[in-house]
């Protein structure tokens, strides 16, 4: 059985951790958001329709979230 020896743990791509990553900050915006929406209610008027604002709210505090939580996954995965 010839061949190289395999290194533990297996080497994953960059690509699939700035994926993971993503993932990560995507999901902990949602999060973040349902927590702001939660805490502070629908305080924007995006619509007159009262359902729809709330959506239109919660989806507006997790696209306020995704950047801070991005560059703040982003940096402590570099700190690893």
């Amino acid at each position: 059985m010839g061949g190289r020896a395999r290194a533990w743990p297996p080497h994953i791509a960059p690509e699939a951790n700035k994926l993971a990553a993503t993932v990560l900050s995507l999901v902990l915006s949602f999060i973040l958001g349902a927590a702001v929406w939660l805490a502070i209610g629908p305080r924007l008027s995006l619509n007159a329709d009262g359902e729809l604002n709330q959506t239109f709210n919660f989806f507006a505090y997790v696209g306020i979230a995704f950047p801070f939580v991005f560059a703040a996954v982003f940096f402590l995965l570099e700190k690893l």
